[in-house]
Formats: C-alpha cells, structure tokens, sequence
C-alpha cells in the first residue's frame, strides 16, 4: 500500500499519512484531489516499474536472483514510484486534479488561462460518458451560412428558457419542435428524426456538454469543434470506437448562444459536407437517413443508427407528443 498524506508524506509505509488524506478527503480538500491525485500516478508508476523488472526476468542470474532480493527490490521501487510523483512525475497528477475539480473548492484558475476543472453536473451523472463520432465535425472554411426555413420572427428562443425548459422529456420535446420542424424542412428530414437524435446525444437535454463553470453549450447534436471552428469550445470525457473497440478520452465540442444556432450549424454541416450527400438523399426514410450518417461517419458507435431509431421508436418519445399534441400551450403540427 502507498500511504501519502495530504501534507506531502514522503515514506510509501506512512499508513498515518494516509488516515490524514482519508480525513481531508471528507471535507473536500483541494490539498487531498491533489495528494490522491500523486497516489494514483505513484501507483501507475509502481505498476510500470513492476513491468519493466518482469521484462527483464529472464536476463537476470546469479546469486542476487533469489526471493528475498526481489522482496527488497520490490520496496525500493514502491518508494521511487512515490518520490517519482512527489516531483515532476508524468503529468498524469496534473490531469487528474483537472478532471477531478481541484480548483472548484479552492481558488479559481488565473483569468485567461485556458482550462479548469470539469464540473460535476448533478443533473448530468446519469450520462457520464458521451458515444460520440471519432471523426471531427468541421465546416468547412469560408463557407457561408444557410439559413434555415423559418419565416422571421415565427420562433424566438432564449437561452435562459432554453435551459428551464428542457428539463424532462416532454419539456425537451416542446422546447425544440419548433426548431426541429424548421430544420427538417431545410434537410428533407422529419422533425421527430432530428428530436430523436438530439435526445440521444443530450439525455434529453439532461446530459447537454457544459463549459466549465457549468454554462450549457446548447450542443445538441454532438458536433466536435475541428480546426476550422473559431467559435468557442468545452471539453468533456467521451467513448470512443476504434474497430469496434471502446476507448475513453476527451474531445472538445462547439458550443453555441442558443439552441437555435445548434440547429442552424447542424443543417449547415449537413448540406455544405460532400459526406453527408448520401444521408441528405435518403432523408425522407428515417432509416436511410441514420443509417447513411452513421456509414458517412458522423459517429464511431457502430449502433448509431440503431439507437436513433430506438428513441425514435420508444414510448418516450411517443408519450411526450401525445402530450404535447393534447395541450393547449403549444400544439404541434
């Protein structure tokens, strides 16, 4: 076991050390995300170090080959791994701090300095993890924008009601139908197709990607930012596929001002991107249409598709325009 206290332990045996990180950590300490922080990367260098003496097993001979050395060795190398990550070690502390809020019950990060530790949304938890395209989602540079089919003045959003309204299923529905109607319009595409997928890729507007000090991205369709977006950015913790295997780590995503403009650059994307013709020709079949952006690679999760046409299929999505279409607040049409 590597003991290390908050008040920076330098023994690997310091089993006093480790009570007081334990103490510290239930008042969530900054000082203990950093001390656990070194702990875990102390571990990840044991664990190297361990490797590194199995690869050379049958290389070693003599009279120092024996149990007792490789105990001793064993110690020596517990203690380096510790000393290793009390100074500069691999960076792996660092990004862990970030990850893990170390700044969020401390001090803020310097103004104009990029990054700071993700938040840890309540309402998200139950979406940790976001099954995103490996492939970037990018605009290409000078394009101009294309507009979508509303008539001016016909649906006003704010922001702020974007976010209070979007708080369940039916709320989410309701919120974005106007903007989802306008968009399948512009695409060919119907606007439970385009609700679906959005509810996909937010949880219902549950598990939408967040700046970091908790501000929505309004990013409904997942859509990361590639070297030619200049808009601004939030990264978040993904899952990725590569040959069918999940891989987790962090991609950064375009943020935008409204939900609005996450409809407006999504139909962008899609008619101003030659890998999207395909999908754009079929969008009047919902299952031509997901199948066509899942093989164009809008996203690495070889279930796309499918998981669309789930939402779009399940009694969720369902029950929330009977709701709606019973109503008087708002029908939809």
């Amino acid at each position: 076991m590597i003991g290390s206290a908050a008040g920076e332990a330098s023994f690997f045996l310091d089993f006093q050390g480790l009570n007081k990180l334990r103490a510290d950590a239930r008042h969530d300490s900054p000082k203990a995300v950093r001390a656990a922080a070194r702990q875990f990367e102390a571990l990840f260098l044991q664990m190297m170090l361990k490797s590194m003496r199995k690869a050379t097993v049958g290389f070693q001979s003599g009279l120092f080959n024996n149990d007792q050395t490789r105990f001793y060795q064993g110690l020596a190398d517990q203690q380096l791994a510790l000393s290793m990550s009390r100074d500069a070690g691999l960076g792996l502390a660092k990004l862990l701090v970030d990850q893990l809020g170390g700044h969020r019950a401390g001090k803020s990060p310097a103004p104009g300095r990029a990054g700071g530790a993700i938040p840890l949304n309540p309402a998200a938890k139950a979406f940790p993890l976001r099954h995103r395209g490996g492939i970037p989602l990018r605009r290409p540079a000078g394009t101009a924008t294309v507009p979508l089919s509303v008539a001016p003045g016909a649906v006003t959003h704010r922001p702020a009601a974007d976010a209070a309204s979007a708080s369940d299923p039916v709320g989410f529905v309701r919120t974005i139908w106007p903007l989802a109607r306008a968009a399948g319009v512009a695409l060919g595409v119907g606007p439970a197709v385009l609700v679906a997928q959005a509810a996909l890729e937010t949880g219902w507007g549950r598990a939408l990607v967040r700046h970091p000090d908790g501000r929505s991205t309004y990013n409904l369709f997942g859509i990361k930012a590639g070297p030619a977006w200049s808009g601004p950015t939030a990264a978040v913790p993904t899952v990725e596929y590569r040959d069918g295997v999940a891989s987790r780590g962090v991609d950064h995503f375009r943020a935008y001002g409204s939900y609005a403009e996450s409809f407006a650059d999504y139909v962008r994307l899609l008619r101003t991107d030659p890998r999207y013709r395909n999908a754009l020709a079929g969008a009047s079949d919902a299952h031509a249409f997901t199948g066509a952006l899942q093989e164009a690679g809008y996203a690495t999760d070889p279930h796309y598709a499918s998981k669309i046409q789930a939402v779009l299929d399940g009694s969720t999505l369902r029950d929330a325009l009977a709701v709606l279409k019973a109503g008087d607040d708002r029908p939809l049409t």
